[in-house]
């Protein structure tokens, strides 16, 4: 018997989580998973890996590779994320409501970090410059719309943000 529990894991006898409290402009502690932890989640059982929690912390991986982009990542000059724009972004995350599903990140050429969530006919995306702001663009059939900068530095996100993400 003690073989056989010497040999099975389960969830809770992974590695300890993999927080990291870095400096924060305004909101609650950052987390980050460095890097050497990232195949972790790989290990996870098949039951887990369409969780919120795993979702989230592959995005918070791939957020952090973003940083670490070679200069000329997509073959037109492009460079790697901003610091100002991937707080921003991580900060984001630390106040979208836990109802919806982790988005799908992106970075521009210009360093600039933008996470999105789609459905079969509608998308919205929102955008970090790394200024404190964030603007989003949304598109359903017969309706799009595209905010103005909105500032990043209250507890709670903008209602009119949250109102696109539901219909998503």
């Amino acid at each position: 018997m003690a073989v056989a529990m010497e040999t099975q894991s389960t969830i809770l006898d992974q590695p300890p989580p993999y927080v990291v409290q870095i400096p924060t402009t305004k909101n609650a502690p950052k987390t980050v998973i460095p890097q050497g932890l990232t195949g972790f989640f790989v290990q996870l059982p098949p039951t887990h890996t369409n969780s919120r929690d795993v979702g989230m912390s592959r995005l918070y991986a791939k957020l952090h590779s973003y940083l670490q982009a070679d200069n000329d990542w997509d073959g037109y000059g492009g460079v790697p994320a901003t610091y100002a724009s991937w707080v921003n972004a991580v900060e984001f995350l630390h106040v979208l409501p836990i109802r919806f599903e982790a988005p799908i990140p992106m970075l521009a050429g210009d360093g600039e970090i933008s996470l999105f969530w789609k459905e079969a006919d509608s998308y919205i995306e929102i955008s970090f410059p790394g200024d404190g702001t964030f603007h989003y663009i949304y598109n359903a059939p017969g309706q799009r719309f595209a905010s103005a900068d909105l500032a990043l530095n209250e507890a709670v996100l903008h209602s009119g943000f949250l109102a696109h993400l539901d219909l998503v």
